[in-house]
Formats: C-alpha cells, structure tokens, sequence
C-alpha cells in the first residue's frame, strides 16, 4: 500500500513523523544468540541480535581476520559473485556496539566450553 506523502528509501517507505524525530531515541540491543560453527574457514560463529524485543537481524558472522575477530553483517552472493550486505548499520558508534556485544557473547561461549 502506498500512502502519498511518503519518502521512499533502500526498500521502505518511511513517513515522517516530527516528534520521533526530535526525540532521537536510541535502539538498544535486547539479546545477543551465538552459535559456535565447525570447519567453517575464518567463519568461527553466527549471531542473532535483538533490538528493543522487536527487531531481529539473524546470521551475523563472528569473523578471525588477519587483525583479529571481527562482526560481519548478513550478506548475499549476488550474480556477479560478489558478496553484498544485507543490513547495514548507518551509526559508527552503533556499529561498534553491535560488534562489541557480539564478541563478547562470543567469548563467553568459548570460555564455557
């Protein structure tokens, strides 16, 4: 359905509403689920990140890189073979924490084991 008046941006149609824009609320991570994965390469788990007990972004990838782990957002293998994410987090500081919170669950995964 389309409602005139709307902006249309990546995919979704956001309206404007004045007074959730004033208010810049913050999302806050609600749940961290890691899963450990076997003979996966540099890939060592994947994560479900919840945000405020209504959004969740399934499939991240704990990554061990040449610096170190890292957080790798959901992607898809596009006809050109190369990987595209599909969700991209806007915010550095959003971002940092998103992979701050996975790594941590992560550890302490390896840690119980």
């Amino acid at each position: 359905m389309h409602r005139p008046g709307g902006v249309h941006r990546r995919g979704f149609c956001i309206y404007e509403v004045l007074e959730q824009e004033e208010e810049k609320v913050k999302m806050r991570i609600t749940d961290v689920k890691v899963r450990q994965t076997e003979n996966c390469g540099n890939m060592k788990a994947n994560a479900d990140v919840t945000f405020d007990n209504e959004i969740t972004v399934k499939e991240m990838k704990v990554m061990n890189g040449a610096n170190g782990y890292f957080v790798a957002m959901p992607s898809r293998k596009g006809n050109d073979g190369k990987y595209r994410d599909l969700v991209y987090i806007e915010k550095e500081e959003t971002k940092k924490n998103v992979s701050a919170q996975v790594l941590e669950a992560y550890r302490k995964l390896l840690n119980r084991q």
